[in-house]
C-alpha cells in the first residue's frame, strides 16, 4: 500500500508540518495536577460513592480530586489551582508514579 503522506520542513519556524493532517485540539492552555507520591489512585472515597471530580467540573484550589494510597496510608490529593477539569488521565485503582499527571485543568 502506498502512503502519500509527506512531512515537509517549515524553514521559517524551524519545524516540520505533516501535510494533510490538521491539529484541531488546542491543549496549550491546559495544566496538569501531578501525583506528589507513588501509590494507588482512588477516584472516590468508597467504591459505592461518586468520584470526587468528573470531566467538565469546575474546581477550586484545595478541592480534593482523588486519594493516593501509599503503604496503607490514604492521602487526599488536592488541586493546586482553580479551573475546569478537561480530562481525567488515570483510572480508579491505577498504580501511579511520582510526578505522573492525574488530571488536566483549564485554569480560570
Amino acid at each position: 500500500m502506498n502512503n502519500n503522506s509527506r512531512i515537509e520542513p517549515d524553514l521559517k519556524n524551524n519545524s516540520y508540518n505533516n501535510i494533510g493532517e490538521e491539529v484541531s485540539d488546542d491543549v496549550s492552555s491546559l495544566e496538569s495536577v501531578d501525583a506528589p507520591l507513588v501509590g494507588t489512585v482512588y477516584l472516590s472515597a468508597k467504591p459505592d460513592e461518586p468520584q470526587f471530580v468528573s470531566e467538565g467540573d469546575t474546581i477550586k484550589k484545595g478541592q480534593v480530586i482523588c486519594i493516593i494510597e501509599a503503604m496503607k496510608i490514604f492521602n487526599e490529593i488536592e488541586s493546586d489551582k482553580d479551573g475546569v477539569i478537561r480530562k481525567i488521565l488515570v483510572k480508579n485503582e491505577d498504580p501511579i508514579e511520582f510526578g505522573q499527571a492525574l488530571i488536566e485543568i483549564e485554569p480560570q
